[in-house]
């Protein structure tokens, strides 16, 4: 059944996609590993096929990225330092495709 989900990839693409799938069938049995734990790792693949798909179209585009939460309150001190520095985080980053970068989404 596996053998026919990945018939189709390249021969390294088929090694890699196995063995991804082997790694979550060790996941599902080892004893360390919480349910919770298995669904946080579900939920972080998820969103990385997500934003693999998101970001497909700016693969030759360097980017620049700010983790928070969304919980922090406006007038919080990382909030308003990270809000500052968010407009200019990209200046002077070059592409590698020789355009200069452009500055994605709202700056905060």
């Amino acid at each position: 059944m596996l053998q026919r989900f990945v018939e189709n990839l390249d021969p390294t693409d088929q090694r890699i996609a196995l063995e991804s799938i082997g790694t979550l069938l060790q996941l599902a049995h080892d004893e360390g590993v919480s349910r919770l734990d298995r669904k946080i790792a579900n939920t972080a693949l998820k969103e990385m096929r997500h934003a693999f798909n998101v970001f497909a179209p700016f693969r030759d585009t360097r980017k620049v990225t700010i983790f928070g939460s969304a919980r922090t309150p406006k007038d919080d001190a990382e909030y308003l330092v990270a809000k500052e520095f968010a407009p200019d985080s990209g200046d002077g980053l070059d592409g590698r495709d020789g355009r200069r970068s452009r500055h994605h989404g709202s700056g905060a």
